[in-house]
């Protein structure tokens, strides 16, 4: 059995196949119809430190979308068309060879060769690894995207706007769950992150939102540590957790071995955005399987300044910033992630310089609203009809 491996440098890769080699023509069926030209898209994230480094530079392409172009084309592969080979480090090398495709399909996707190794010991897995906890393994900051608008088409422009992760907002989005199933499957061909907040500590909804295949979920208003306990437990399944199998879409989505790598696979961040949370803070971070915590600002701001200040995004009140650096030195002090919904980039890059892991940077519906308000007013400025001026 050859199982294709995942490589940090690459989106995930997920199909499996069974063949002896060498690579006999065959013929893999058709899927559906797709638009074979938005599938050859280079890769957001590959790094010179990362494996196969060589590799990313050169052909630099998202092998999970690559393998549905392969699927979805009706291709004939033939031994001349894929050459492969495992190095004695247990990462893939590539010889690329000429494309046999003509017309539409001759794509620099279809020179992209398919990483697969025979080594049981690598790729024994094919659940599509969280591209977040990747990224935290590497010490980086995920840049995270919001989705408060219920349209799988915004939600797949978003997609591909070099966000590391998106997350769909069901508490105070405009969106339904069958809503946030159709985002997700519009997300997927681009590699992104698939992340949920729910709307409030409920197990069903946790639950669901998994079973939808989201990689992340992010809890509201987590105050004590029982409510931190609580989440955890319904983010994994036994032992470890009191989750119900049922993942109708996540099989799909993210593999058929979901079952066997969920717990360790899926990330659950609580919301720390009262004052009750601040003070039982330390608890709650200390709460084990807690995979880090998210400040929601507009709340805190509301609870800890008790009605004195507004609600918004980028505090600058000291009160309201020595309570933010508190939350980001208690996480990592336990051991755990902490991010910050942002809104302003200048913002956004201090909260990384001053060590957050993962900042939101706006909303959908915030950005949408911003662009066209300085179209207008860009018009505006620019038009001598505006002005009073002859035309």
């Amino acid at each position: 059995m050859y199982h294709v491996n995942r490589l940090s440098c690459f989106a995930p890769c997920r199909e499996v196949f069974e063949n002896s080699h060498p690579w006999p023509p065959r013929k893999l069926a058709q899927a559906g119809t797709r638009d074979i030209a938005s599938l050859a898209k280079p890769h957001r994230r590959a790094h010179a430190d990362a494996p196969c480094a060589s590799v990313a530079s050169t052909q630099n392409w998202n092998l999970n979308a690559i393998l549905r172009g392969y699927h979805d084309s009706e291709l004939l592969l033939g031994d001349e068309q894929l050459r492969l080979a495992a190095n004695t480090h247990s990462h893939a090398s590539i010889e690329r060879s000429p494309p046999l495709f003509t017309g539409q399909i001759a794509f620099t996707l279809f020179q992209t060769a398919l990483i697969i190794l025979q080594d049981g010991s690598v790729g024994d897995t094919i659940m599509a690894i969280n591209a977040m906890r990747e990224i935290w393994s590497r010490d980086e900051a995920v840049i995270n995207g919001w989705l408060s608008i219920n349209n799988s088409l915004s939600a797949e422009i978003m997609a591909e706007q070099g966000f590391d992760s998106l997350t769909i907002d069901l508490q105070h989005g405009v969106i339904d769950y069958a809503d946030a199933v159709q985002m997700l499957q519009a997300m997927r061909a681009s590699g992104v992150a698939p992340a949920l907040r729910v709307p409030w500590l409920d197990p069903g909804q946790i639950m669901k939102a998994l079973d939808a295949g989201a990689l992340t979920i992010i809890c509201p208003m987590v105050n004590t540590p029982a409510q931190a306990e609580h989440l955890v437990s319904c983010m994994r399944y036994p032992p470890q957790g009191t989750r119900s199998f049922g993942p109708t879409r996540a099989t799909h989505s993210a593999g058929p071995d979901y079952f066997a790598n969920a717990n360790e696979n899926v990330a659950c961040l609580a919301m720390i955005e009262t004052d009750e949370a601040l003070t039982n803070l330390d608890a709650i971070v200390a709460t084990p399987g807690l995979d880090g915590v998210y400040i929601g600002p507009a709340d805190l701001a509301l609870s800890v300044g008790r009605g004195r200040y507004p609600p918004g995004l980028d505090r600058q009140e000291p009160e309201l910033d020595k309570a933010i650096m508190r939350v980001l030195e208690a996480s990592h002090s336990a051991g755990i992630r902490a991010g910050i919904h942002c809104g302003d980039p200048a913002y956004a890059a201090r909260a990384i310089d001053r060590g957050f892991d993962l900042i939101t940077l706006s909303t959908d519906a915030r950005i949408l609203a911003a662009a066209a308000a300085k179209l207008v007013a860009d018009t505006n400025e620019l038009s001598h009809r505006r002005a009073g001026g002859s035309g």
